[in-house]
C-alpha cells in the first residue's frame, strides 16, 4: 500500500486524497462490485483494471443505477457501451427487498415480478486531467445526469404507456466514491396513465437506431428538438392533467409557431394537422382536435374551470400530437426549426 501511495502521488494526485479517494475504494472494489445489487459478487479484476486506468491514464468511471418498471418484451437492451436496460434478476430483487426491510422501510411490489422490474445501468468515463482536478465534482454528475435524462426521455418519445423510475444512486469508482446525485425510494411515473408500457422488439430496434442522434439532441442546450422532448417527459410525469397540458402546449408551440405572437391557436392547429396527416388521414379532424386542445390550454392559464373529462381528453391529444410531430421533425433532418417550418408551410401552400 505504501508503494501504491507513492506511485499515485507521482501521477499528480494530491496526497490527502490518496487514502480515502483511491486506496480504500480499491479495497472496497476487490470485495464488492460497484453496483448496489451485486454486493456479494467478487470483482477483483474490474477493481484493479479501473484502479490502474484512473491512476495511470486519468480515466474516472462514474456510474448510475435505476429501477425501471415497464414490460421489457425486447429483452436486454444495450444502447451503447455502458448504457444497459435489462431485467432484474431474482437475487437482485431479494437484495433490494432486504435492503429496504433492513432500513426499517416498507417494501412494495411494483409490478408482476420479474417481467416488469428492470435495471438501468449507466457508466460514463471522463478524464480527470481534462478537468484539472481529480474527480471534478461538477463534471461526473453532469455526465451521468445527461445520459440518464436522455435514456428516460427517449423511452417516453418512442412509445406511450406508464414507466415508473426509482433512482438508486450514483457515484465515481475512485475519488468522490461515495458522492450520490440522488437517492430515494420513490417511484415516479414518467409516462402517464395506467396503460402498460411495452418495449417491443420493433420499438427497441427503432430506439437503438436513433440513439446516437437522440443522445446528441438531448445533450445539446441549443438544439430546437431538446425542449419539446423534455416537455413531453415533464408532461408525462405530471399527476394533474392541466399541468401536463401546459407542458405539451409549450412543446407544440416550440415546434409549430416559430416565434409567432398572434393567431397561435390557428397556426399550431394548421401546421400540426398537416404534419399529423403527412401520409394521409382526416386533416380537418386533426385540425379541430389541436384547436380544441389549445383552447383548453388557454382556459387553464386564464383560470377557467374545465370539466375533468375535457382535461383528460386534451391531455391525450396533446401527448400523442407532440410525440408524433417531434418524430416528424426528427425524421426530416431539417437544418434547424426555421427549415422544418418552411417544409410544412410549403406543403400547406401547395
Amino acid at each position: 500500500m505504501a508503494q501504491l501511495r507513492e506511485l499515485l502521488i507521482e501521477t499528480g494526485i494530491p496526497a490527502e486524497r490518496v487514502p480515502y479517494g483511491f486506496l480504500l475504494p480499491l479495497v472496497q472494489g476487490c470485495l464488492a462490485a460497484p453496483y448496489r445489487f451485486n454486493r456479494r459478487r467478487v470483482r477483483r479484476a474490474t477493481a484493479f483494471r479501473e484502479f490502474l486506468s484512473v491512476a495511470l491514464d486519468g480515466t474516472v468511471v462514474a456510474r448510475s443505477q435505476d429501477l425501471v418498471v415497464l414490460d421489457l418484451a425486447c429483452g436486454p437492451l444495450e444502447l451503447e457501451r455502458g448504457v444497459m436496460l435489462r431485467p432484474m434478476t431474482a437475487s437482485e430483487h431479494q437484495d433490494l427487498c432486504s435492503s429496504r426491510v433492513g432500513a426499517g422501510g416498507l417494501f412494495v411490489a411494483f409490478g408482476p415480478f420479474p417481467w416488469d422490474q428492470n435495471v438501468l445501468n449507466i457508466a460514463v468515463e471522463y478524464s480527470r486531467r481534462e478537468s484539472g482536478e481529480v474527480g471534478d465534482p461538477g463534471q461526473s454528475p453532469r455526465l451521468l445526469s445527461e445520459r440518464r435524462l436522455a435514456v428516460l426521455a427517449s423511452l417516453v418519445l418512442v412509445s406511450a404507456g406508464r414507466v415508473d423510475v426509482e433512482h438508486l444512486g450514483a457515484g465515481n469508482n475512485y475519488d468522490l466514491t461515495h458522492y450520490a446525485i440522488a437517492r430515494h425510494f420513490e417511484l415516479r411515473a414518467f409516462a402517464g396513465g395506467n396503460t402498460r408500457y411495452v418495449l417491443t422488439r420493433k420499438l427497441a430496434k427503432r430506439l437503438k437506431k436513433a440513439w446516437p442522434r437522440l443522445r446528441e439532441i438531448l445533450g445539446s442546450e441549443s438544439h430546437y428538438l431538446r425542449l419539446p422532448a423534455l416537455r413531453l417527459l415533464d408532461g408525462a410525469s405530471r399527476d394533474r392533467a392541466d399541468d401536463a397540458i401546459v407542458d405539451y402546449s409549450i412543446g407544440l408551440e416550440a415546434l409549430l409557431t416559430a416565434g409567432a405572437r398572434d393567431e397561435l391557436s390557428y397556426r399550431l392547429a394548421l401546421r400540426g394537422a398537416h404534419i399529423l396527416t403527412w401520409d394521409g388521414g382526416n386533416r380537418k379532424q386533426r385540425f379541430n382536435e389541436l384547436r380544441d386542445f389549445y383552447n383548453v390550454r388557454s382556459s387553464i392559464v386564464h383560470g377557467s374551470k374545465i370539466p375533468q373529462a375535457d382535461l383528460e381528453g386534451a391531455r391525450s391529444v396533446g401527448e400523442s400530437a407532440l410525440r408524433a410531430i417531434w418524430w416528424w421533425c426528427f425524421d426530416q433532418e431539417a437544418d434547424g426549426l426555421k427549415r422544418a417550418t418552411q417544409i410544412v408551410d410549403e406543403r400547406i401552400l401547395s
